[in-house]
Parts: structure tokens; sequence; C-alpha cells
């Protein structure tokens, strides 16, 4: 619970960085940045995924290995099940939300091949992030319910640990696509041979 806490504060947090993000790309040239400010979009979502790494991951593997190496008394897991039951029901929306604006940036690739092929880090991250959210509160769900039933409150802890793991990969993914697009990845190859074939479509191009 306390992982999915600190998830839930990250994801709030995030979501106003990103936010912040498009703002500043928005901002016109200036002599100082002739070619504009879009790459702020792609600095922030960086910042993003060091979020996640620092103070997602971190705490909840740190606060999951605690709780295995010093086990705490159970409560009472009825509070925990309603909490969670309105996070999934949330989270499980912006989720649905968030694949719906992305899919047409998708095309026909997989969700994977999407990501690694898509230039806008404020469509993927949200997937990206909702979709842990939603797995996380499924391993949350899990360890209340194994350690309710076994009375081994070490289950609960074991859940923190993976939560933290799964959002270290989420970090890991986000940083790695974000600083390709800083510093300067070449569009997709479907997209380079489509304009190529305009190109050559023309009469007047010889090569």
């Amino acid at each position: 619970m306390a992982a999915e806490g600190v998830h839930s504060v990250v994801d709030a947090v995030n979501n106003l960085l990103m936010l912040f993000g498009i703002h500043v790309s928005r901002r016109p040239p200036t002599p100082e940045h002739p070619f504009g400010h879009g790459k702020e979009l792609y600095f922030w979502s960086l910042i993003v995924a060091v979020v996640i790494f620092g103070v997602g991951c971190g705490i909840s593997v740190y606060e999951g290995t605690m709780r295995l190496i010093y086990p705490t008394e159970l409560g009472r897991p009825v509070w925990n099940y309603l909490v969670l039951l309105v996070a999934f029901l949330a989270d499980g929306l912006t989720f649905l939300i968030a694949y719906r604006e992305f899919k047409p940036h998708q095309g026909r690739r997989g969700i994977w091949r999407g990501i690694r092929a898509s230039k806008d880090p404020t469509k993927f991250a949200v997937v990206l992030e909702d979709g842990a959210a939603t797995i996380g509160i499924g391993l949350a769900v899990l360890g209340v319910w194994l350690s309710q039933i076994s009375g081994d409150a070490r289950y609960d802890a074991a859940a923190s640990v993976l939560i933290g793991l799964l959002l270290g990969a989420v970090a890991l993914v986000l940083g790695t696509e974000s600083k390709n697009l800083l510093v300067g990845e070449s569009a997709s190859r479907e997209t380079v041979l489509a304009i190529r074939s305009t190109v050559e479509a023309d009469p007047d191009v010889v090569a």
C-alpha cells in the first residue's frame, strides 16, 4: 500500500512535469534559440524518468526490503481493498483514455513498436505510467490477499519490491526513449520510404 501510495504521488508529479514541458516547448523561437523550444518536451520527459526511478522505484524497493527484513503486524485489509478498487477504476480509465489517444500514432504496429517509433513522449509516457499503475495495483492486491490468508506480512512486502522493479523498468524505457529523442534520431523507416517515394514520383527529380 505504501508503494502504491508513492506510485500515485509520483504519477501526479510526473503529469504536472509533462504539462509544464508541453507549455514551455510551445514557446516561439528567440535569438538565443532560433530553432524554437520543441526539445524542452524531451528534456522534461527525461526528468520524469529520473523521478520515476529515483523516487518511485527507490522508495518502493527500499520499503519492501525493510519489511521483508523486519515484518510488521497485519492490519484490517478491508480498507486496503477499497482504496485499491478506487485506484484501479481511476487508473484503468485513464489508461484506456491514454491508449485510445496513442493508438492512431501506433498504427498497425504492436504497442512496443509504437512506443519505439513515437516522437511524442506525452503520448507514450502516459500509456507506460498508467499501464504500470494498473499492473502495480494488481500486485498490491495480490500481496495484501496472500498476507491475509497466510498471516505472513512478507507477501505484501514482496509485492512492494515487485512494484518498485516495475517502476524501474518503466523508467528505463522512458529514459532511453527520451534520451534518443533529445540526442536526435531518424524518422521511422516507413516515414523515410514514404518521403522518398513522394519525391521520386516528381518527374523533375532525377535521383
